[in-house]
């Protein structure tokens, strides 16, 4: 009878460690599971603040700069085939342009829309698509107290499973992210060289034509003020042939 009575104590006590060592566990294990919660919280805020930033600056370089190397290049041809109708036309006219202009410089002069095609269609493929990256979430429906205390910590186990994957694979996000930064960088190093030499390139050909059409529009001035008899026949027919032509063309420019 002893026996027994000593066994159901121990048993007993056995019992009731192991239920207060269950309640201990829960109460580390939601602890746990509350910090797990923030912390992907936390790193999905990181994300999402990553690539808004990343997007912005692609966003903001194709609409400063891209868009405005894509309007020079467009702009290119329409001022050079300017330039070389007012150039024509002030040397027939016997006011040598070769003063104002350096015609040949003007001729090699290019917008370099080739590389910047080349360079925007490399990055444009790569950016936007990986920039829709989406962060990991647990789906948390776990309701605590719902079970027993042995059961609950086996589900909170399962819990913080799965929010240590989602962490994993937010953490690889992250430095997917940072890699794209980098490359952003990188773009944005090697679109600077591009830009200044288009920026370059475009006010030398704005320029050139701002001057010839300045000396046209004086000379057609005095003309129309003064007469067709005032002045040699060549006059008459290079205004009257322009305007039936309507050139010189009138350009706005781009940018400021």
């Amino acid at each position: 009878m002893k026996c027994f009575i000593v066994f159901f104590l121990f048993l007993s006590s056995a019992q009731f460690v192991s239920a207060q060592n269950a309640k201990k566990l829960n109460i580390e294990l939601r602890s746990q599971l509350n910090a797990a919660r923030a912390e992907l919280d936390s790193i999905n805020r990181v994300i999402s603040f990553r690539k808004t930033g990343l997007h912005d600056s692609w966003l903001k370089l194709k609409k400063n700069e891209f868009d405005l190397i894509t309007a020079w290049g467009q702009q290119e041809r329409l001022l050079k085939s300017n330039i070389s109708f007012l150039y024509k036309v002030l040397t027939n006219l016997g006011d040598n342009p070769q003063q104002r202009v350096d015609i040949t410089k003007i001729e090699e002069t290019e917008i370099p829309l080739l590389e910047f095609d080349i360079l925007y269609r490399s990055y444009s493929y790569m950016f936007p698509p990986k920039l829709n990256l989406t962060p990991t979430w647990v789906r948390d429906t776990l309701l605590l107290d719902k079970y027993k205390v042995k059961e609950e910590n086996e589900q909170i186990h399962q819990m913080l499973k799965q929010y240590a994957d989602a962490k994993d694979l937010n953490l690889q996000s992250i430095a997917t992210l940072t890699q794209y930064g980098k490359d952003m960088s990188e773009c944005q190093i090697k679109f600077e060289v591009i830009y200044k030499q288009s920026i370059m390139a475009y006010d030398a050909l704005w320029n050139a034509n701002s001057i010839l059409m300045d000396r046209y529009s004086k000379l057609n001035k005095e003309y129309l003020a003064k007469g067709p008899k005032a002045f040699p026949p060549v006059y008459k027919k290079e205004f009257e042939m322009a305007e039936m032509a309507e050139y010189p063309k009138l350009i706005v420019r781009v940018g400021n």
